[in-house]
C-alpha cells in the first residue's frame, strides 16, 4: 500500500509495488495490467500520478504500452549479480565469469585528511593524509555499485596518478607496488540511498541498498577501506568460506 507519511513520491512508491508484482511472478511477461483508471481506484491515487508510476516503468523496460490495447508487463526488472566475497576476490573477475561486462569508472580521486571513520578502520591518527576515491561499477551498461575508498598516502605514494590510466584497483597493487591485497574484514547492513548514490545507481529512492564496508590488508599492513553502496534491486552476495574438506571415502 501507499504510505503517505515517509516522504517518498506517491509515484514511485507505486512504481515499487508494480515492480514487486512483476519479480515476484504475479503478473508475468506479456500479461495486461489493470488500467490506469482501475489502479487509480485500487490505491487510491489520482490518474496523473499512475500515469507517472506507469511511463516511469515504460523507461525501466518493465512495461510497455500498446496503443489500443493497454499497458503488458515487458519482463522483470531483476536481473540479479552474484558478487563473491572472497578473500582474494575481484568484482570485474566476477562479472567476467557471469558472462556479463564490466565497466569502472572513476568519478574523483584526491588527497585529503583521514575522516574519523577512515583512520578509525585504517588505525591512523585523525587528520592522516590518505586519497580519497570514488568508483562506480556498471555491469552491461547499468550502475551496480558506488564505493568510497580511502588509502594512507604513506604507504601507496602517487596513487592518484597510478589510478588514472587503470583498469584494475588490483592489478595497481600487484605491479606498482608489489602487494597482494586481501579482505581482512567486511560487514553488512541494509538501508536506503542518499540523493547523490540515488543519482548515480540511477534508482528511486525506496530502493532498498545494501551497504557493505571492506578492510583490505597486504603483508600485514592496512591498506584500503572501502564503504560500498549496492543496488538491492540487482546484487546478491555470497562470502566465499576457506576450509579443509576431508578426503572422500573409498
Amino acid at each position: 500500500m501507499i504510505n503517505k507519511e515517509i516522504g517518498i513520491p506517491y509515484y514511485l512508491q507505486l512504481a515499487s509495488l508494480i515492480e514487486e508484482k512483476i519479480n515476484s511472478r504475479l503478473w508475468s511477461e506479456g500479461e495486461k495490467i489493470p488500467s490506469e483508471i482501475e489502479m487509480s481506484r485500487m490505491c487510491h491515487l489520482n490518474r496523473h500520478t499512475v500515469r507517472q508510476a506507469v511511463d516511469y516503468l515504460c523507461v525501466r523496460g518493465a512495461l510497455l504500452k500498446v496503443k489500443g490495447r493497454g499497458t503488458f508487463v515487458a519482463k522483470s526488472t531483476v536481473d540479479f549479480l552474484e558478487d563473491k566475497l572472497s578473500p582474494e576476490n575481484r568484482f570485474t573477475d566476477n562479472v567476467r565469469q557471469a558472462g556479463k561486462r564490466p565497466d569502472n569508472r572513476m568519478l574523483f580521486c584526491e588527497q585529503t585528511p583521514a575522516p574519523g571513520h577512515a583512520s578509525r578502520a585504517l588505525m591512523m591518527a585523525p587528520g592522516e593524509p590518505v586519497f580519497h576515491f570514488r568508483i562506480l561499477r556498471k555491469v552491461d551498461g547499468k550502475p551496480f555499485l558506488l564505493s568510497d575508498n580511502y588509502s594512507p598516502v604513506k604507504l601507496l605514494p602517487d596513487l592518484d596518478q597510478q589510478l588514472s590510466s587503470a583498469a584494475s584497483l588490483f592489478e595497481v597493487y600487484h605491479k606498482h607496488y608489489q602487494m597482494q591485497p586481501r579482505r581482512r574484514k567486511s560487514t553488512f547492513k541494509a538501508g536506503f540511498p542518499r540523493e547523490d548514490e540515488a543519482r548515480l545507481l540511477q534508482i528511486n529512492p525506496g530502493t532498498p541498498v545494501l551497504r557493505v564496508d571492506n578492510t583490505l590488508v597486504a603483508s600485514g599492513l592496512l591498506l584500503q577501506y572501502t564503504q560500498a553502496c549496492y543496488r538491492g534491486d540487482l546484487a546478491v552476495l555470497s562470502i566465499e568460506w576457506e576450509e579443509d574438506y576431508p578426503p572422500a571415502p573409498g
